[in-house]
C-alpha cells in the first residue's frame, strides 16, 4: 500500500509531498497535474521492472519531458522521488521460497540525473536507499486519524520484533575497499556484516530491479508491491473488441481481455452450489449502477478463441458486448476489478465517474470504499491482502459523493513559485487534503490553512466549469 509519495523535479512537482489513504480522489481542473501525479507512480513502478530507459519508454513524451521546467523553458537535469509504503504478507519468490517481512513499513527514495555524452542524452540512477520506518516517526494518518490499535498491532507491526537502524539498501562514497566509487549496499537482512556492493557510476537501472529472490527479502518485497500497482484508462471500443485480446489473466490497462479475465475469476470463485461464482455477485453490483441488469454471462467462442461477454435485461432480452452501452461496459470492468479474488496492491483510474449516472455514482464510491482496507478496522485479518485504490475526477458530483470523510478527497491545483537564484517563475502542482467542513479560516500568521474547504472546492470547480 502506497501511504506517501514526494515529487521533486518530476514534471510539474517540486518540493511535493502528500499522504494517501487507502481510498484517495484527487480532484481538479483539467490540466493541474492531476495525471502527473499518475505518472510519477507508474514511473516508480516502471522502475522496479527494467531499466530507467525502458521505465521512460513507459511514460508520455520524451524522456526529458519527464523533468520539471525552469523559468527559462529548460528541463532540469535530475529529480528526486520518495515513497512510503505498508508491505503485505504472503509473498514467495519465483522459486517458492518464503517472503518473512519484519518491517512491514518501508522509505524508499530515488534519484535520477539527466546525461549528456557525445551528443546523445540518456538517464543514470545516482542514489538509492530504502530504510524501515521507525514506530515512533510513523506519521501516516489515513484519513486524517491514526489506524486502530488493532490495524497497527497485527498489521502494520505484525512481525515487529526489533527496531532497524541500518538501511536495507543506500549509496556510499565508496565500498570497504576502495574499490568502487560510488557504490550502492545492499545489506543482508539478518546478517550482520554482509554488504553486496554494486556500482552506482551511470547506473542504468535500479538495484531494486534486479532483486529476484528472497536472499534480501525486505527489498524483494519493496520490488513486488511496486510491480503490483496497477494502472487502468477502460476504453470500450478495447473491450468490445474481442479478437484483439490478451492471453493475460489479469485485466489489461484498457479491459480489452476482460471476458477472458470474468472467465477466470467464474472459474476460480464457483462451487457446486454455485457454479456460477461471483459473476451473480458483480451483475447485482451492476443492477445497483445500471437500471435493469438481470444476470451476467460469459461464453466461450471458439471462432475468435476467447470469451463473450453477455447481459441478461429486466425484459430478458440478452445484449452482447457490441451492443452494451460505453458507460456500462467501463462500469462492468470496474466491477471485476473490485470483485476479482486476486485484487491487491494498488489501482490507480482515471475519472471512473464516465458512464454513471450523478444519482448513483455514491453507490459507486461506497463499492469503492468496501473493497479497500480499512485502517480503522478493530478487527482485521492479516492474512488479507492490503486494497487501495486511487482515482482523478475534474467533477463536482464526485466532490459531494465523498463528503462526510476527511482527507479522502484532495483538490490539485496550480500555483506560481519564483525561482530564487533568477526571480523567474513557474506553475506547480500543488495537491491540499479536502476537509469536509468549513472551519479556522487562515492561521493565526495570516497563511492559508494546508487543506481545503469542500465549499471552496465546489465553486472553483463549477467556475472552471461553467467558464465563468
Amino acid at each position: 500500500m502506497l501511504t506517501r509519495i514526494e515529487l521533486d523535479g518530476f514534471k510539474s512537482f517540486e518540493g511535493f509531498a502528500v499522504d494517501l489513504s487507502p481510498h484517495t480522489v484527487v480532484l481538479g481542473p483539467n490540466g493541474v497535474g492531476k495525471s502527473n501525479l499518475f505518472d510519477a507512480i507508474h514511473f516508480l513502478s516502471a522502475l522496479a521492472n527494467g531499466s530507467v530507459a525502458d521505465a521512460a519508454r513507459e511514460m508520455r513524451g520524451q524522456p526529458h519531458e519527464l523533468f520539471s521546467f525552469g523559468p527559462d523553458g529548460r528541463p532540469r537535469g535530475d529529480m528526486k522521488l520518495a515513497v512510503e509504503v505498508l508491505l503485505p504478507t504472503g509473498l514467495r519468490d519465483s522459486w517458492g521460497n518464503e517472503v518473512d517481512v519484519e518491517h512491514p513499513r518501508l522509505r524508499y527514495e530515488v534519484a535520477i540525473e539527466r546525461r549528456l555524452k557525445d551528443g546523445v542524452e540518456s538517464l543514470a540512477i545516482v542514489s538509492e536507499r530504502a530504510t524501515s520506518i521507525y514506530a515512533k516517526e510513523d506519521r501516516w494518518r489515513p484519513y486524517g486519524r491514526p489506524p486502530s490499535k488493532p490495524f497497527t498491532r497485527q498489521i502494520i507491526r505484525r512481525q515487529t520484533r526489533s527496531r532497524r537502524d541500518t538501511p536495507f539498501l543506500n549509496t556510499v562514497e565508496h565500498d570497504e575497499d576502495k574499490q568502487l566509487g560510488p557504490a550502492f549496499a545492499l545489506h543482508h537482512d539478518g546478517k550482520a556484516g554482509r554488504i553486496r556492493y554494486l556500482p552506482a557510476t551511470g547506473a542504468d537501472a535500479t538495484v531494486l530491479s534486479t532483486i529476484s529472490t528472497a536472499e534480501f527479502k525486505h527489498l524483494f518485497a519493496l520490488r513486488e508491491e511496486f510491480r503490483s500497482w496497477r494502472f487502468f484508462q477502460l476504453d470500450p471500443v478495447s473491450i468490445r473488441d474481442s479478437a484483439r485480446g490478451s492471453w493475460s489473466q489479469q485485466l489489461e490497462p484498457d479491459g480489452r481481455n476482460l471476458g477472458r479475465v470474468l472467465n477466470r475469476i467464474r472459474m476460480q470463485t464457483r462451487s457446486d452450489t454455485n457454479p456460477e461464482g461471483v459473476l451473480p455477485d458483480i451483475a447485482t453490483d451492476l443492477a445497483d449502477l445500471v437500471d435493469g441488469v438481470r444476470a451476467l454471462r460469459v461464453e466461450a467462442d471458439e471462432q475468435i478463441r476467447d470469451f463473450r461477454i453477455r447481459l441478461e435485461m429486466a425484459d430478458r432480452v440478452i445484449y452482447s458486448s457490441q451492443l452494451i452501452s460505453d458507460g456500462t461496459l467501463r462500469l462492468l470492468a470496474l466491477l471485476t476489478l473490485f470483485n476479482d479474488p486476486d485484487f491487491s496492491g494498488l489501482l490507480c483510474m482515471e475519472e471512473p465517474e464516465n458512464g454513471v449516472h450523478p444519482e448513483r455514482l455514491m453507490t459507486l464510491l461506497r463499492l469503492m470504499r468496501d473493497r479497500v482496507t480499512d485502517p480503522e478496522d478493530e478487527d482485521p485479518d492479516p492474512n488479507e491482502p492490503l486494497q487501495q485504490i486511487l482515482t482523478n475526477s475534474h467533477s463536482p458530483v464526485v466532490l459531494s459523493a465523498v463528503q462526510g470523510r476527511d482527507q479522502e478527497a484532495l483538490f490539485a491545483d496550480m500555483v506560481i513559485r519564483t525561482d530564487p537564484a533568477t526571480g523567474g517563475r513557474v506553475k506547480r502542482t500543488r495537491l491540499r487534503p479536502i476537509r469536509s467542513h468549513s472551519s479556522q479560516g487562515r492561521l493565526l500568521n495570516g497563511e492559508a490553512p494546508p487543506y481545503v474547504t469542500s465549499f471552496e472546492v465546489e465553486r472553483f470547480l463549477k467556475t472552471v466549469k461553467t467558464g465563468s
